[in-house]
C-alpha cells in the first residue's frame, strides 16, 4: 500500500512538470517530430473509460500526430504493461480517426530508472497467422547522457536531470542555478517549484551521487523550501501527516485514560482486599503501560482467594 501510494507520488511529479509548460517541453523532448504546433487533447478515452497519463496533437507541416505519453517509475511487468498500452494506443487511434483522417498515434513510455525485460510490443497469433503486432517506443531517463540536454541549455528538462547518466554534483549544482534564473527571469515561480521538486525527488531516487555529494545538492534544493511549500501537493501532504500525527496522539491519549483507569481500579480493590499489599501493588502496576494487561491484574486479584496468593502475584509481575 505504502510501495503504491509512493510510486504515485513519482508519478505525478513527471506528468506536471510536462503539462504546466508543454509548448516548451514537448518540443525539446521530441524535437525529431519538428512540431510547429501542440495541443493538449483530452486525456480520458471511452469504451471503456480509461485516463491516460498525457495525449498531445501534434501538428507538422506535412501533417498532424496523436502523440500518447505515459511515465512508469516501477515496471509492472512486460506483458502487463505491453497490453495495456496497445489498448490506450487502440482507443486513440479510433478516436482521432473517426473520419479517416489518417492520423498516426505515437505511444511512448517514459522509464526514470529502468524498464522491465524484452521489447515494447505485443503479438497476437491465431495458429501460425500473425493477428496483432503492436509496437509502442520508450524513453529511458536512466540511459541518456545528462550533457545532450545541458549542452543545449534544455532548461524546462532539467527537473529531469538527476535520474540521468553523467551527473555529478557541480552539473546539477549548475544546473539548480540554470533553472533559478531562467524561471525567475520569466516570473514563472510556479514552473520553478514544479522543477525543483522534480529534481529533489528523481535525485533521492536515482542516487547517482556519493551520499556527501548529495547531500549537498540537496542543501543547494532546500535554500527554495520556502518555495516548495507553497505548491499544493506539499501542502496537503503536510496537512495528511499532520491529521495522521493528531489522530495517533488521539489514540495514545485515550489508551492511557483506559490504562491510568484500570490502574485505580487495581489499587481500590488491592486497598479493600488486601491493604497490607497496596504498595506493592502500586509499584508493580506503575511498570506496566497496557491497559489489557492491567485489566488482566484487576481481575487476577479481584478472584485471588487469599493475600498470600496474590502477594505471590504481584511479586510475578
Amino acid at each position: 500500500m505504502a510501495n503504491d501510494a509512493q510510486k504515485q507520488v513519482y508519478d505525478n511529479l513527471l506528468k506536471r512538470l510536462i503539462e504546466k509548460q508543454y509548448e516548451t517541453v514537448l518540443p525539446l523532448l521530441f524535437a525529431h517530430l519538428q512540431p510547429i504546433k501542440i495541443e493538449e487533447l483530452t486525456i480520458e478515452a471511452l469504451l471503456p473509460p480509461r485516463r491516460m497519463d498525457k495525449v498531445y496533437l501534434f501538428t507538422t507541416l506535412t501533417r498532424k500526430y496523436v502523440l500518447h505519453l505515459e511515465s512508469e517509475v516501477s515496471p509492472k511487468g512486460r506483458g502487463r504493461t505491453n497490453r495495456r498500452m496497445l489498448v490506450y494506443h487502440a482507443l486513440l487511434y479510433e478516436k482521432h480517426n473517426e473520419q479517416e483522417e489518417g492520423i498516426v498515434v505515437l505511444s511512448y513510455m517514459l522509464y526514470p530508472f529502468g524498464g522491465p525485460e524484452g521489447e515494447p510490443e505485443e503479438w497476437e497469433h491465431f495458429e501460425d497467422q500473425e493477428q496483432m503486432h503492436f509496437r509502442y517506443h520508450e524513453i529511458h531517463l536512466n540511459l541518456m547522457d545528462v550533457h545532450q540536454f545541458t549542452d543545449a541549455q534544455a532548461v524546462p528538462l532539467y527537473g529531469l536531470l538527476p535520474a540521468m547518466a553523467g551527473t555529478s554534483e557541480e552539473l546539477l549544482t549548475r544546473a539548480i542555478n540554470d533553472m533559478v534564473h531562467y524561471y525567475e527571469s520569466r516570473n514563472e515561480s510556479d514552473h520553478l517549484r514544479d522543477e525543483l521538486l522534480c529534481f529533489q525527488t528523481l535525485l533521492l531516487r536515482a542516487k547517482r551521487l556519493p551520499p556527501v555529494e548529495l547531500e549537498s545538492v540537496l542543501k543547494r534544493v532546500r535554500m527554495y523550501d520556502s518555495l516548495l511549500e507553497q505548491d499544493p501537493w506539499v501542502q496537503e501532504k503536510v496537512a495528511k501527516g499532520e491529521a495522521k500525527g493528531k489522530a495517533e496522539g488521539k489514540a495514545e491519549g485515550k489508551a492511557e485514560e483506559k490504562a491510568e483507569a484500570a490502574r485505580r481500579h487495581t489499587e481500590f480493590i488491592v486497598r479493600a482486599r488486601f491493604p497490607a499489599l497496596v504498595e506493592l501493588a502500586i509499584e508493580r502496576i506503575e511498570r506496566i503501560q497496557d491497559a489489557n494487561e492491567l485489566e488482566q491484574v484487576f481481575a487476577t486479584v479481584s478472584t485471588a482467594p487469599d493475600e498470600n496468593q496474590a502477594r505471590l502475584y504481584l511479586l510475578s509481575l
